[in-house]
């Protein structure tokens, strides 16, 4: 069972023009967010998934010479981008990922496919559609590569289409599953939209030193912190 991380990222944000590109550690935001995810012990293959915008040609070019696969796809029909990239990898099993957010924990990862894999499930997240414990940026989505076909099918509203998994909780036809962790830290931000966002993220990445930090160490760090986290 072949399980692909797809990265969706793009140059285009309307609210942080070229956030996947700005600087981050020694690398940049869409570097350093791909070296977290090597980390996870269950995903097979790493695909950035962008689209074939004019600008995108920037993220093709700082990833050239790299061993990630690189799909182009539609800028706004996001779930096509995807549907494609994983039949283009032959994925048995998908792990969403978006580009804002470089802090992506693998452990956090791994839950979510094993749990999938274990229960024998079509879609797991480790936040609900009630409520996240979890800070926004760590956030993961991991669906089989056959549902997801029934998904791109059914998938005739333009949202669906942009928001990609909405699908998954409209129809009751599929086998939904949630990890939960019991400690909450629902109230950070750890999503890269605004400069205020790059600022916080990068004195997290700057404190962690090379190191690597899980979820609950960079939560602990920020509730410690609160010059930090209170930007």
């Amino acid at each position: 069972m072949k399980v692909v991380a797809i990265v969706q990222a793009r140059m285009g944000s309307s609210r942080l023009s070229g956030k996947v590109l700005k600087a981050l550690g020694s690398t940049t935001v869409l570097g350093f967010l791909i070296e977290r995810i090597k980390e996870s012990t269950l995903v097979d293959e790493i695909v950035i998934a962008t689209s074939k915008m004019k600008c995108d040609d920037q993220i093709v070019t700082a990833f050239k010479d790299s061993n990630y696969k690189i799909f182009r796809g539609s800028e706004n029909d996001v779930l096509s981008r995807y549907i494609d990239a994983a039949l283009d990898s032959k994925a048995d099993v998908i792990v969403r990922i978006t580009g804002d957010c470089p802090l992506v924990d693998p452990v956090l990862v791994d839950d979510c496919v094993k749990k999938l894999i274990d229960q024998k499930l079509d879609y797991i997240s480790n936040c609900n559609q009630v409520d996240c414990p979890l800070p926004d940026g760590f956030d993961v989505e991991v669906f089989t590569t056959t549902s997801f076909r029934i998904i791109d099918t059914i998938s005739i509203i333009s949202a669906y289409r942009e928001h990609v998994t909405f699908g998954y909780f409209k129809t009751g036809l599929f086998d939904i599953g949630t990890v939960e962790y019991e400690q909450p830290y629902s109230d950070l931000r750890l999503t890269l939209d605004y400069e205020e966002d790059y600022l916080v993220i990068s004195k997290i990445v700057e404190a962690m030193n090379s190191s690597f930090w899980g979820w609950e160490k960079i939560s602990k760090f920020l509730y410690a912190k609160k010059s930090i986290s209170n930007l």
